[in-house]
């Protein structure tokens, strides 16, 4: 009998499910995909006209696995799929017949929009789940369903937290820390200590961003609040990542508390959060995020100095200069997606160099290794992405700046840093000139970075400074047909992956290891001529 095949189809459809969730938790998708093969089977026999209710059920099933699998997946093909069955089951399961069926819906759907807007830069996709996960919780409500209420409620504060760093105005930061909020009534430290630690810090995050005029300093304390409440269940050894984030924010909170308020006291804990965060990123093998709070560690020393500078607090100079700072910073951020806005970037750096200027004039406090790397970032991304050498060979200038500026006993890991991004400034100018000698620099860049680490003391910045080198004397070596920079590479590719071996980096040693055999390629192909 069709339908009764059909109905067994839906029974193994909802197994499957059930089996791929638990499935996901080791990044596993072959019970999701049977789930949705079995579902899709079902509705050729269980179709609207036929049986509406057992359709919508299976559309609902297909879309919720459709929806798991997205996001494990990439793009947004699954996911709309996702959307079209969720919105195809709402068609019959209405919150007349079915309200509890209905919210789920409703928030699976809220689900998937959030990951396709997010993953496509789509409000107005985010939008519409917002609308979805309020619908939701006109029916889970919190006396009927707690957790799922909760639940629904950090998912909503997500989704308006997105769009309010899209938008104009705090009104989607005050919803998103009013949805925190609501979800902390059910969670708490004894019963649910992951989940109360995630909203804490997702309530410290909006309420950082309520910058309304006479209640920010409100604001911006009770942020703190919140990720020191986090960071009492996050701890470094347990979860890094989570760790640095908490410690992040709380710095970022009292940073701009310590400037407004001009409190040393304020300053100097944001300094310590600061350095706590690059601790717990760096045991979480984030060297991407390390760097972000290596800048604002340089920010913050820079506002202690020029507090003691000033002595009776901070001048108007200095609150143009780290407003010059804070926007291009901010502006680096927003143009680091693909669509990013070339002119708010070249604008900052252009108001960041006249600022550094007049401060240079006027005798002010400055940072210089700070000031320096930063516009040298700025003046690299600029470059890069419009193609620009003009752009790329004032990166230059602003990173060998910061190296003047910067001893290398002082701080080797600091110097490194500097000389490795010099050196990617000058192979990527290399690429557009074609011309040997920015190779030849570029080379001489990274082994001064190589030189000022130890493979024992700071073995991953050893290991990635060791691999660009080499990649730097296989392009020499292969320009000037010269076999001794081939050697050179394979030697220098070697070291970076035994190093990346003994860390278990496979990504890093597979590189490196590749490199070697281009080298070696290139190597028997000149001997051979």
């Amino acid at each position: 009998m069709p339908l009764e095949w059909a109905k067994t189809q839906f029974a193994l459809a909802a197994t499957f499910r059930a089996l791929g969730t638990l499935g996901t938790l080791n990044n596993g998708t072959d019970w999701l995909e049977k789930s949705a093969v079995a579902s899709r089977a079902a509705l050729e026999e269980w179709t609207r006209d036929r049986a509406p209710m057992n359709w919508a059920e299976t559309q609902a099933n297909l879309g919720s696995v459709l929806k798991m699998l997205g996001a494990l997946g990439s793009g947004t093909g699954r996911l709309k799929e996702s959307v079209a069955a969720l919105q195809a089951a709402l068609q019959e399961q209405t919150r007349a017949r079915a309200p509890i069926e209905w919210a789920k819906i409703q928030d699976d759907l809220g689900d998937a929009l959030t990951l396709v807007g997010v993953r496509e830069g789509s409000p107005a996709h985010v939008e519409e789940a917002v609308t979805a996960y309020r619908a939701a919780l006109r029916e889970l409500t919190r006396a009927r369903e707690p957790a799922s209420w909760a639940e629904t409620q950090g998912r909503l504060g997500y989704a308006l937290f997105w769009l309010g760093e899209r938008s104009t105005g705090t009104t989607h930061f005050a919803d998103a820390a009013a949805a925190h909020r609501a979800a902390l009534t059910v969670y708490t430290p004894q019963e649910t200590p992951t989940d109360w630690a995630r909203t804490q810090f997702n309530l410290g995050n909006a309420l950082r961003k309520l910058e309304t005029p006479g209640d920010v300093s409100d604001h911006l304390e009770q942020s703190a609040a919140a990720n020191r409440r986090a960071l009492q269940v996050w701890t470094r050894e347990a979860e890094p990542l989570n760790w640095g984030r908490a410690q992040f924010n709380l710095g970022v909170a009292l940073h701009v508390l310590g400037i407004r308020e001009n409190s040393t006291a304020k300053l100097e804990e944001a300094l310590e959060a600061y350095r706590a965060a690059v601790a717990g990123f760096r045991a979480a093998g984030n060297d991407h995020l390390v760097a972000r709070v290596r800048q604002n560690i340089d920010r913050a020393q820079q506002s202690l100095a020029e507090r003691a500078g000033t002595g009776d607090g901070f001048g108007d100079p200095a609150q143009d200069w780290e407003a010059a700072q804070e926007n291009l910073h901010t502006a680096l951020e927003a143009y680091a997606g693909e669509d990013g806005d070339a002119s708010r970037l070249a604008d900052a750096v252009t108001a960041f160099r006249a600022t550094l200027a007049d401060r240079v004039r006027g005798g002010l406090p400055i940072n210089h290794v700070a000031a320096h790397y930063n516009l040298g970032i700025a003046l690299d991304t600029l470059g890069r992405r419009e193609g620009s050498t003009a752009h790329l060979e004032d990166a230059v200038s602003a990173f060998l700046a910061a190296a003047d500026a910067h001893p290398r006993e002082q701080d080797p890991a600091g110097w490194t840093r500097i000389h490795y991004r010099l050196g990617n400034v000058f192979l990527a100018l290399a690429e557009r000139q074609d011309e040997r000698g920015w190779l030849i620099q570029g080379a001489a860049a990274y082994r001064a970075a190589v030189e000022a680490l130890s493979p024992d003391h700071q073995p991953l910045e050893w290991a990635k400074a060791q691999l660009a080198l080499g990649g730097a004397f296989y392009a020499l070596g292969v320009v000037a047909e010269d076999a001794e920079r081939l050697e050179k590479s394979i030697a220098a590719s070697l070291g970076a992956a035994e190093v990346f071996e003994r860390l278990g980096n496979d990504r890093g040693e597979r590189i490196s290891r590749s490199n070697v055999d281009l080298a070696k390629e290139a190597l028997a192909s000149l001997k051979a001529q």
